[in-house]
C-alpha cells in the first residue's frame, strides 16, 4: 500500500469514527420515544399553551418509571392539573359575572363557559386519578420538587377583570387572557407546593432547587388543593356534588391520621382542616358556612 492510499484509508477511518460518535450522541431534546423526549415535549407544549398535549407527555413520563424523571413528573403533573383547573375556574367566574351583569353577553360567552367546564372537569378527574402516584411519594419523610418554575405571570390578567365587569372585549384578548390564567394557575400551584404564598419567593427556591418539603406539609398542601379542586363542582359552576364529595373524601383521608398525633400543634392543624372539610360539606348540603367562604 502506497503512502497516498494509506493516507486516504486513515482519513476515511477518522470520518467513520466521527460519524459514529455523532450518531450515538443524544440531541438536546432526547431521542424520540425516550423519557427525556417526552419530558422535553411537555415543557415545549407548556410554552405553546397546548396543555392537553402537555399533560399527555407528563403521563408518558410517569408511566416509564424512569428514576431520573418519574418523581419530578408526578409533582409537575399535580401542579399542572391543579393549576389548569383553577385557571378555568377563574375565567369561568369572570364569564358568569359578565352574563349576570349584561344578558346580551350570554351569546358571546356561553360556548366558552361550556368548553371551559369540559376542560376543567377532565383535568380534575385526571388529578384524582393521579393521586395514587402522589400518595406513594408522600410515604417518605420528605418529598422533592425538581422541576423548573413554570413560565408566565403570577398576577391576574387585567382582561379577566374587564370581562367580569361586562366590558366589551374582543375574541383575541379573551383567548390571550385564558392562556394567561391557565399558566398563572400552574405558577400558583407550584408556589403552593413549595410552601410559599409569594410566587417570586417560590421561584427563587425552584431556581436554587431541588426543593425539599416535609411529607407532612406536602400532605396538607395536596389536601388543600383537593378542596379547591372540589369547588369546580359547586352549584355556581359545573355542579356535580358526587364528584365534589370524592375530592372532599380524599382530602379528609389524607389528613385524618394527624388528628391522633402526639404533636399538639399538628393535631390542632388537623382539627382545623377537618373544620374546613365540614364547611365544604355544609355548602354541598345548602347550609350556611361557618367559616370564611373558599373561592
Amino acid at each position: 500500500m502506497n503512502r497516498r492510499t494509506l493516507s486516504a484509508c486513515l482519513i476515511g477511518a477518522c470520518c467513520a469514527l466521527t460519524f459514529a460518535a455523532c450518531e450515538t450522541e443524544d440531541p438536546p431534546e432526547g431521542r424520540p420515544g425516550t423519557t427525556k423526549w417526552h419530558w422535553m415535549g411537555a415543557l415545549d407544549h407548556h410554552d405553546r399553551v397546548e396543555f392537553t398535549k402537555m399533560v399527555d407527555e407528563l403521563q408518558a413520563v410517569v408511566a416509564r418509571e424512569d428514576p431520573e424523571y418519574q418523581n419530578r413528573a408526578i409533582w409537575f403533573r399535580l401542579a399542572t392539573l391543579h393549576g389548569l383547573g383553577q385557571g378555568h375556574k377563574e375565567i369561568g367566574d369572570a364569564f358568569r359575572a359578565a352574563m349576570e351583569e349584561n344578558e346580551d353577553l350570554i351569546g358571546a360567552y356561553q360556548n366558552a363557559i361550556q368548553q371551559g367546564n369540559r376542560d376543567a372537569r377532565t383535568y380534575a378527574i385526571q388529578l384524582a386519578e393521579s393521586l395514587g402516584d402522589v400518595e406513594k411519594l408522600l410515604e417518605a419523610e420528605t418529598v422533592t420538587l425538581d422541576f423548573a418554575f413554570p413560565a408566565g405571570e403570577a398576577a391576574p390578567s387585567p382582561v379577566v377583570t374587564q370581562i367580569a365587569e361586562a366590558q366589551t372585549v374582543q375574541p383575541g384578548p379573551v383567548t390571550t387572557a385564558l392562556n394567561h390564567e391557565l399558566k398563572r394557575g400552574i405558577i400558583l400551584a407550584a408556589t403552593q407546593l413549595a410552601g410559599e404564598e409569594d410566587a417570586e419567593k417560590a421561584k427563587a427556591k425552584y431556581d436554587a432547587g431541588p426543593i425539599q418539603v416535609s411529607s407532612t406539609d406536602a400532605k396538607f398542601t395536596v389536601a388543600t388543593m383537593l378542596l379547591d379542586t372540589g369547588l369546580l363542582f359547586s352549584k355556581a359552576r359545573i355542579f356535580d356534588p358526587k364528584i365534589r364529595n370524592i375530592f372532599l373524601d380524599r382530602a379528609e383521608m389524607m389528613i385524618e391520621p394527624f388528628a391522633e398525633a402526639e404533636d399538639k400543634e399538628l393535631q390542632a392543624r388537623a382539627e382545623e382542616f377537618a373544620e374546613e372539610v365540614e364547611d365544604e360539606r355544609r355548602d354541598i348540603a345548602g347550609k350556611a358556612r361557618r367559616k370564611e367562604m373558599r373561592e
